[in-house]
């Protein structure tokens, strides 16, 4: 465990000497030694101190990234006759918790960034707007992966089945909007404090009304556009109900581990262990309530407990990651870049297994043909793939940081050419 600093707040000579362990520390630790930066604490608003970084949270990241991958494989390339099992329909479902993971994750991570700026995001200053107009590009992003005809001109020919196919809202969209949110909610909230019990408050809604927005056809009443956010009766993957709680709820959880980090990475994971634990009995008891309005079907979307059970779940494994990452200072590259490089990956992968307006995807050569070895061995090499091109483009990036700017609107212009 790191050994801790205290710096009292308002004495000059002790944050000399803070600054001073700062330094030993290198990029291992947050420590803050600005006065302003006193109301970031929930709990001990006179005090900064160092904390140990949480690498569990860029390893489950990592991992979630692999998980996505080979799902996406599994289910592009194998055979039908091999689909099918009861391993198969488990594995499948396990697969499922990676979407769970990245979009709890997004809040998460935010929260925990948010802290260490707060007062510049409630202002709205440098580092929000950043963050603004990257969201702002991940939207967009979602949308042009889906584009249906080459150039908008011909959107006009679409059919209904086009316009579904096209405006159905998936996980860049569903984490955009989700983060932009709470972006939102920091302006709004003002207070470290009063944004965990917006955003706790906002999560549990948006699971308790899930069932409840799932029961009305919103087609019949707002454009298609839009009612892709509320349900998934319009073809939408990811909708705001209830993909949105797990960000919610995350961003919550994130703000209070900024605090529970001064007791310790293990102190973090033993709360979260419990808050897992208690939203997996929550899930259980929900079973047993009415089924007419908290269980309107037997589909597992359709009940609050889809959310509860999956948050859960995804909190035992994060507070397990960090009681087994709990000395461990690094990464290894190659995970930490996966973990930072996880757009990438996503955009690169899935162009790559379903195919897009940009070129033919894998499940159009040879999707659903492939024997249990043969899948096996392709998603071997579309992992490394991956991972080879995260190394890539991170190094570039370090070692030609003036250029990276340039070559993402080379790209993004060469990739918007099709669609114009």
């Amino acid at each position: 465990m790191w050994p801790k600093r205290i710096v009292l707040a308002n004495d000059p000579e002790r944050k000399l000497q803070g600054a001073r362990v700062w330094r030993t520390f290198d990029t291992e630790a947050a420590f803050v030694n600005h006065p302003s930066v006193a109301q970031v604490s929930l709990v001990q608003p006179a005090l900064v101190d160092a904390r140990p970084r949480l690498v569990a949270v860029d390893l489950a990241r990592a991992l979630a990234v692999f998980m996505m991958v080979q799902g996406h494989c599994l289910h592009a390339l194998l055979a039908p006759q091999f689909a099918q099992g009861p391993v198969f329909e488990t594995w499948l479902w396990i697969r499922g918790l990676s979407s769970v993971m990245f979009t709890t994750l997004a809040g998460y991570a935010f929260a925990i960034a948010t802290s260490k700026r707060w007062h510049e995001h409630v202002r709205l200053g440098e580092a929000a707007r950043q963050r603004v107009g990257r969201l702002l590009s991940f939207f967009v992003l979602g949308y042009a992966m889906h584009f249906p005809v080459y150039g908008v001109r011909n959107l006009a020919t679409l059919s209904t089945t086009g316009w579904r196919d096209f405006l159905q809202v998936d996980v860049l969209q569903a984490i955009s909007v989700s983060v932009l949110t709470l972006e939102l909610l920091v302006i709004v909230s003002r207070t470290r404090r009063r944004f965990v019990a917006a955003t706790l408050g906002l999560g549990t809604l948006v699971a308790l009304a899930t069932p409840l927005m799932r029961l009305h056809d919103w087609q019949a009443t707002l454009p298609l556009s839009l009612a892709g956010y509320l349900y998934e009766g319009s073809g939408s993957n990811f909708p705001l109900f209830p993909w949105s709680g797990f960000a919610l709820l995350g961003a919550g959880l994130g703000t209070l581990t900024v605090d529970w980090q001064r007791s310790g990475i293990e102190h973090v994971a033993r709360r979260l262990l419990g808050v897992g634990a208690g939203l997996l009995g929550l899930a259980t008891a929900w079973q047993l309530l009415p089924a007419h309005i908290f269980r309107p079907s037997l589909e597992p979307e359709d009940s609050s407990d889809f959310l509860f059970l999956r948050l859960g779940i995804a909190l035992v494994l994060l507070g397990l990651l960090l009681f087994a990452t709990r000395r461990t200072r690094r990464l290894p590259d190659f995970l930490a870049v996966v973990g930072r490089q996880s757009l990438l990956i996503y955009f690169a992968h899935v162009v790559l297994v379903y195919g897009s307006i940009w070129n033919p995807g894998l499940r159009d050569v040879v999707g659903g043909k492939l024997g249990p070895l043969a899948t096996f061995g392709s998603i071997i090499a579309i992992e490394t793939s991956m991972v080879l091109l995260a190394l890539g483009w991170d190094s570039f990036a370090r070692r030609a940081p003036h250029l990276r700017g340039p070559v993402k609107w080379a790209c993004a212009i060469a990739l918007a050419v099709p669609l114009l």
